[in-house]
């Protein structure tokens, strides 16, 4: 049994009392980076000041997504993550939309609380960090979060 305390960067109550939103089995199936709105798989559609695509550590960025600009993001590079932190400054982003349930995107989901007001992370695998996660801890992670 792995304790859940070794699952997750942090406990799903702090996501929880930081207002951060989960959504676990969820692909971004387009972006219109004119509307700021990204249509995600379960047929739900988020709109955005900031999107930031946090894929893992060789981000596959959405064919929509490639050549934008203001405020979608690819986290790959030191200079990427430098660019949005001043792009959420500067802006006074207060919606932000990752992409990407792993290691780099629940950081950077830590990393923006309290500096915007609605936070969604968006994994297209059904449990976050799978890639890290082997299925058994998986299903655990993923059961303790569809409790809240």
């Amino acid at each position: 049994e792995i304790p859940r305390r070794n699952m997750l960067l942090h406990t799903p109550e702090w996501y929880q009392e930081n207002q951060i939103s989960v959504l676990l089995g969820t692909r971004a199936e387009r972006i219109d980076t004119d509307a700021k709105k990204v249509y995600l798989s379960d047929g739900a559609a988020r709109e955005y000041d900031s999107l930031i695509i946090a894929a893992g550590a060789s981000p596959s960025v959405p064919e929509a997504a490639r050549g934008q600009t203001e405020g979608v993001f690819s986290l790959h590079t030191l200079r990427e993550v430098d660019g949005m932190r001043e792009y959420i400054r500067q802006n006074q982003v207060e919606s932000v939309l990752i992409l990407g349930g792993g290691i780099l995107g629940l950081e950077t989901a830590a990393e923006l609380y309290g500096k915007c007001r609605d936070i969604t992370v968006a994994e297209q695998k059904d449990f976050l960090m799978e890639k890290h996660l082997d299925e058994k801890a998986g299903r655990m992670l993923e059961a303790r979060l569809r409790e809240k």
